[in-house]
């Protein structure tokens, strides 16, 4: 009886969490836009390099979508960015791993990227963005030529 309960013990010490551990709210890390008109939505990983002044975000879409949109800026602050070439990036995959298509920003035209919350001590940003996307490639070849990401907002906890 004394070794079950002490299993029992054991089980329960290994299982509860420790917090220092625990991962950012993932209720704080969450996007939503229209693209080509239909709701998109998911969740947020931000990223800062310090170094180099990069903020990095993933708009990362709820399953079964599998779709991602990245953004690369040259931070300063709250602002509005100016979305480029080199800037800005969509795909979608199948099971998060294998690559179905890729799109870039329509050459010639300019997104932007509005950041109008942040909080360097609590390491919070919010704000809004837009941009328009051209297929550059398709393993189907059955994707939209261009997709059109308006009314888009998104939170974060930006990760160092």
């Amino acid at each position: 009886m004394k070794n079950l309960l002490l299993v029992f013990f054991a089980v329960f010490l290994f299982s509860c969490e420790n917090d220092d551990q625990a991962e950012p709210q993932t209720s704080l890390n969450i996007f939503s836009a229209k693209r080509n008109g239909v709701t998109w939505s998911g969740n947020t990983d931000v990223y800062l390099n310090n170094q180099s002044d990069t903020l990095t975000m993933w708009c990362i879409a709820n399953r079964p979508n599998e779709a991602v949109l990245v953004v690369n800026i040259k931070f300063q602050g709250t602002g509005t960015y100016a979305l480029t070439q080199n800037q800005a990036g969509y795909y979608t995959t199948v099971g998060r791993d294998v690559i179905l298509s890729q799109y870039k920003p329509i050459p010639g035209s300019i997104g932007q990227l509005v950041i109008s919350d942040y909080n360097a001590e609590k390491k919070q940003i919010a704000g809004s963005f837009e941009l328009d996307l051209k297929n550059t490639w398709s393993s189907s070849g059955q994707d939209a030529d261009t997709l059109h990401i308006t009314a888009g907002n998104f939170t974060g906890i930006i990760r160092e």
